[in-house]
């Protein structure tokens, strides 16, 4: 909210959209510095809900099969290899094919779930020691355009520009030594995924494109 309303008066003083923007980015502080996470990592946000919720209230590894109203059509039968719970209320929070499959018994809410392709999703993370990467070149990171030429990955985050907890962490594990950890994602609608074989060099060759730094032996973990 206080952007949004530096942002008329910043347009107004510097006679464009693009200067106005420029000028309150300039006053947001490094990379990174907006973004909120939990430390040491997100992991924390399950176990605390579940200590507070009770973990005998949880099951784990124990998959629904399926969703139904009961005869009498108050609340929910939750359907499990291990038995049924009841519900007054259900939250469903998997893809849309899913949750089609498990209301299969409740047509009504099956039917008015929308169809959402969905894309397979790979992940390459490089643990890189290199100085030029200190200024976060690119910012938090950056979403490539599907035509950028010799580029096959559709975004990459500078994970340690980003994450100020896993950044002192670098620096922990190897101090005065430049780490940093970026994280590319592959998957588009329609293209097939690179192969487990062909991923490192593949990695390699994207993030030094999108971050304009030739990498190789600054590459001193892969996963």
């Amino acid at each position: 909210d206080v952007y949004k309303r530096q942002l008329q008066p910043a347009v107004l003083e510097t006679g464009s959209l693009a200067a106005a923007v420029t000028r309150l980015r300039a006053g947001l502080g490094p990379a990174g510095s907006a973004v909120a996470a939990l430390a040491p990592t997100m992991d924390l946000l399950p176990q605390t809900l579940a200590d507070r919720i009770g973990r005998e209230m949880i099951q784990c590894d124990t998959p629904a099969t399926r969703v139904s109203r009961p005869e009498e059509g108050v609340g929910w039968h939750v359907h499990t290899a291990a038995g049924t719970l009841q519900a007054d209320r259900v939250v469903i929070a998997t893809g849309s094919e899913t949750a089609r499959e498990l209301l299969a018994d409740v047509p009504t809410v099956a039917t008015a779930i929308p169809t959402t392709p969905v894309s397979p999703i790979a992940l390459a993370t490089l643990v890189i020691e290199d100085a030029r990467l200190d200024q976060a070149p690119r910012g938090n990171g950056v979403l490539v355009a599907a035509q950028a030429p010799g580029i096959r990955a559709k975004a990459l985050t500078h994970v340690t520009a980003k994450w100020t907890h896993l950044k002192q962490a670098a620096e922990i594990i190897a101090p005065r030594r430049h780490r940093h950890v970026v994280r590319l994602s592959y998957g588009r609608s329609g293209q097939e995924l690179p192969t487990s074989t062909e991923m490192y060099d593949l990695a390699i060759n994207d993030a030094s494109r999108i971050l304009g730094i030739d990498l190789d032996e600054q590459v001193v973990g892969f996963g």
